[in-house]
């Protein structure tokens, strides 16, 4: 048993021993929003959680804009990170997601950012897909 914990504890110090050493990595956004081309397609009025993945080394700041606007924590949006996975929360969709979802993402090795294109719609909806442009109809 003893050897084993010993084993245990020289892997942890080995393994941040090479993150310590391991060269900055610039930052990737991943998963950004939909398909490239497409759009998110998201309810008004009603709660909506945008996704992506983060990649680089040392682990990126990421930062969320909506309209222009960084987002703050507020009654309206949360961000959130676990591990590679960033959201943002938005508590209620309004017209200003229209205007797109901004990521960004920082380190000392670079940045990255990602423009996730939104569409919102009320009632209920069909997405129609004509000559590759989805096409929302409420």
């Amino acid at each position: 048993m003893t050897v084993t914990s010993t084993t245990m504890q020289d892997d942890v110090a080995l393994d941040d021993s090479v993150a310590a050493t391991a060269p900055p990595v610039a930052p990737r956004i991943e998963r950004c929003g939909a398909k490239p081309g497409g759009h998110l397609l998201l309810k008004r009025d009603e709660p909506a959680v945008i996704a992506v993945e983060v990649t680089g080394r040392p682990a990126p700041d990421v930062h969320w804009h909506v309209a222009g606007r960084r987002v703050r924590r507020t009654e309206r949006y949360r961000a959130a990170s676990a591990g590679r996975r960033h959201t943002l929360t938005v508590l209620r969709v309004g017209d200003e997601l229209d205007k797109g979802v901004w990521v960004m993402a920082s380190n000392v090795a670079g940045e990255d950012s990602c423009l996730i294109t939104v569409r919102t719609y009320r009632g209920t909806c069909r997405t129609v897909r004509l000559n590759k442009c989805c096409l929302a109809l409420t």
